[in-house]
């Protein structure tokens, strides 16, 4: 494809299929086009094929980065792969094509290792990856911990709406008048119901009283989050995802409208309060 100016902009291991002969081929014939550039994180093409390629060697599958899961750069990979993709790495990126992939693949075992031509730069990514990547799953793992703890305190907010609409049931049941002439059996009958009533009255009191106090527990655990240094150091990291993800889900033109919505906002507000 890129003899003829063409480029896939979603190399993902979902849009690659295996035969019966172990052949690869690449899908979704939608995704190409004539700019050579992903459709997302990290944007240049070449650095997302090697994205690709450490997400199929990958060995740490808990990893859940914001965009990709799996290392940006060629150091972590198993030899003679981590020699192919440095090599490539350490060419200049003017020069980066899938021509240079392909003819550098042909040679790959005969390529040097790729811990004798690192420099320390490269030392320093490949240490700060992985580092980079648990902490945007710690972040991530926070955030549907937050999410799953809202949740419950929702559930059982709705649970005790529902008890306190039965006690008031229980509490305003009206029994009929009893004469004292009247036959004992039904007298005998209706004193038990209210006991019964008095009983589920003090268990629904119960019930009530121990969500009250999980849902404290609950906003008190969401507090601590919330006030922890990791949650507030990281806060541009959650932002950004979730503005990648707004993008995403609506499109640049619909965020852009949104943002010229809050700044146009925010600036007749500023007006109004300084006329005032």
């Amino acid at each position: 494809m890129e003899e003829h100016g063409l480029y896939h902009d979603d190399f993902r291991t979902w849009n690659v299929l295996i035969d019966d002969n172990d052949s690869a081929r690449l899908i979704d014939f939608g995704s190409i086009g004539d700019v050579q550039q992903d459709c997302s994180w990290p944007v240049n093409i070449f650095q997302s094929f090697i994205v690709f390629v450490n997400e199929i060697f990958c060995e740490n599958k808990s990893w859940r980065g914001f965009w990709r899961s799996a290392p940006l750069s060629p150091f972590q990979l198993p030899e003679p792969y981590s020699n192919w993709l440095t090599a490539f790495w350490k060419h200049p990126v003017g020069e980066w094509s899938f021509a240079l992939l392909q003819q550098l693949f042909s040679t790959k075992d005969a390529l040097p290792a790729a811990s004798s031509i690192m420099d320390a730069s490269d030392l320093w990514v490949r240490a700060q990856e992985p580092v980079l990547l648990e902490s945007q799953t710690q972040i991530r793992n926070t955030d549907a911990r937050v999410v799953r703890l809202e949740s419950q305190i929702n559930e059982l907010t709705s649970l005790i709406n529902i008890m306190g609409e039965s006690i008031q049931t229980f509490e305003k049941r009206e029994y009929p008048p009893q004469d004292v002439t009247t036959n004992v059996q039904p007298r005998i009958e209706i004193e038990q119901s209210k006991a019964v009533d008095s009983e589920e009255i003090m268990r629904l009191h119960t019930q009530l009283n121990d969500a009250q106090q999980e849902i404290e527990n609950l906003r008190h655990e969401i507090a601590k989050i919330h006030y922890s240094r990791s949650w507030k150091m990281t806060k541009w990291y959650r932002y950004a995802g979730l503005q990648y993800y707004l993008l995403r889900q609506y499109g640049f033109k619909q965020r852009f409208k949104h943002l010229l919505k809050r700044v146009l906002s925010n600036v007749f507000y500023f007006c109004v309060h300084i006329h005032d």
